[in-house]
């Protein structure tokens, strides 16, 4: 073995084969074997050479690591594998991160707002119109749950 691998796995050794054989570049040869598992459903070399091991990976394999994360429809043969988040040790729905930034939008308008001299359910109609999708109740939670904060 040479200097593409220290362990003894099946993705060293092709990594090595492929240093060897095709003459390209180790952290090459590393993109190559990743993509070629992920494409057979397998994260193993993923895993233990970006997060074990620190390879970073290029630009092909990050696209089709998120590509199996949110696969388009229709894209089943160039994407055979998807990857699932699923929740794990605490029961629930997870958290919408976007919700956050919601929150953060609905304290600074109504702030604004009131601080040029509109009154609070005025600002407050204002601001849900800005949020088509929200019901008036949610925006009010999310700018009196920002309030608080601060």
């Amino acid at each position: 073995m040479n200097e593409a691998s220290s362990a003894c796995t099946p993705w060293d050794i092709q990594v090595d084969q492929l240093v060897k054989t095709a003459g390209v570049s180790v952290s090459m040869a590393r993109d190559t074997v990743i993509f070629d598992w992920l494409t057979q459903g397998d994260t193993n070399p993923y895993t233990d050479l970006v997060v074990e091991r620190g390879h970073m990976p290029g630009r092909e394999v990050v696209r089709y690591v998120g590509m199996m994360m949110n696969p388009a429809k229709e894209t089943e043969k160039e994407i055979p594998f998807g990857l699932k988040i699923s929740q794990r040790g605490r029961r629930g729905a997870r958290h919408y991160p976007g919700n956050a930034v919601r929150d953060y939008l609905v304290y600074e308008n109504m702030k604004s707002l009131m601080g040029s001299g509109t009154h609070y359910d005025d600002a407050l109609d204002k601001i849900n119109d800005m949020f088509e999708s929200e019901k008036r109740d949610t925006i009010e939670k999310a700018y009196q749950r920002e309030n608080r904060k601060r």
